[in-house]
């Protein structure tokens, strides 16, 4: 009873090595470790903050810094106008402007891009300066003064 025993282990153990050796299933087992070593990472950092930082790179912590600005600035009811990517590029800044969805999921700031028809409406802007990134009023053309 005992040999069964040990021979059905054995043979089971011998299935499973064969399951996770075939490339399919060793790229899902590598997913599956790579999750745990994430979750393992940031279960010791349980802010929120600090969570999306490492999650969304680059992306967020701009963002982020964006928002803040405009937030001390003028608060958090305003549209703000985000340049495309390729002026991002142009004054070489690693940031890829997400889609104005994105940008609220992050920061709770509506935005809108060049060439949406509201662009117009934006009363703030993103702009560039001695490699800074700068976030500052539209100019109104009917009373030449900045608001």
């Amino acid at each position: 009873m005992l040999k069964k025993r040990l021979i059905l282990l054995c043979i089971s153990l011998v299935l499973i090595a064969g399951f996770f050796i075939l490339p399919v299933n060793n790229r899902w087992g590598n997913t599956l470790i790579n999750y745990w070593n994430d979750f393992t990472k940031q279960k010791t950092r349980l802010s929120l903050e600090a969570r999306r930082a490492e999650r969304f790179g680059t992306h967020y912590t701009i963002s982020k810094a964006i928002a803040d600005s405009l937030t001390k600035k003028a608060g958090t009811n305003q549209l703000l106008l985000i340049p495309p990517d390729k002026y991002f590029k142009k004054n070489k800044i690693d940031y890829y402007a997400p889609i104005p969805p994105v940008f609220y999921y992050f920061t709770g700031i509506k935005t809108v891009l060049p060439t949406n028809p509201h662009a117009p409406e934006a009363k703030w802007y993103v702009r560039f300066e001695n490699g800074k990134v700068i976030v500052d009023s539209v100019k109104n053309d009917q009373t030449d003064s900045y608001e």
